[in-house]
């Protein structure tokens, strides 16, 4: 087995000249691993089979998420034992008892991870509405994990102010209904229905 980065240093054989080498390259390597590494449908279901599962018999906040009563989490296999330590990081699935409205967003009762991602959830909106200012339509759309949005497909035109490279003297942009968008703490990435992403940089916000 070679190690990229490192020539044909074969970190199995203690005897290679180069294996000291490596060693640094082979840290950085084992410690960039995600928790959670893509798999296969069969090591998925393993994986699913094996997470521990904690039913809440009373509500509870986890940073900007509060879960009601009867909501059964699915941890990590790295979750703490002791519930009182775990936080969203931690969780790989949440299976809510009904609908539920989560800073403006009204989700049904399912949240998933994606693979190896702890900072947002996948949801799915009950109902084309507006998230925090946002049109999002019915459906799949991404939240982080302090709730605010992430992604969504437009339900209807969204003007957004900031800086295209394509048009640079523009102060706003029109982003037209049926983009799917993501929203992060400086930039807005679209991609319009049939068309190529773009990028609006967002301007900086005062301190």
């Amino acid at each position: 087995m070679l190690l990229a980065g490192c020539g044909s240093c074969d970190i199995m054989d203690s005897s290679s000249s180069n294996s000291l080498a490596c060693a640094p390259a082979l840290a950085v390597s084992v410690l960039a691993l995600p928790a959670r590494p893509l798999m296969d449908a069969r090591e998925q279901q393993q994986f699913r089979s094996r997470r521990p599962v904690w039913k809440l018999t009373e509500p509870k906040r986890f940073g900007e998420l509060e879960l009601p009563a009867g909501a059964v989490v699915y941890l990590y296999l790295s979750a703490p034992q002791d519930h009182d330590k775990v936080t969203q990081e931690d969780m790989d699935e949440i299976r809510l008892p009904g609908d539920m409205t989560w800073r403006g967003a009204t989700l049904d009762g399912h949240m998933q991870r994606a693979e190896h991602a702890h900072t947002y959830w996948q949801v799915r909106l009950t109902k084309s509405q507006p998230v925090q200012g946002w049109p999002c339509a019915q459906g799949d759309a991404t939240l982080w994990n302090d709730g605010s949005v992430r992604g969504c497909r437009l339900a209807a035109d969204y003007r957004v102010s900031g800086t295209l490279e394509a048009e640079p003297k523009a102060a706003s942009h029109l982003v037209p209904a049926g983009s799917q968008i993501l929203v992060f703490a400086h930039a807005v990435e679209y991609t319009p229905a049939g068309g190529r992403s773009q990028r609006i940089e967002l301007p900086a916000q005062n301190p």
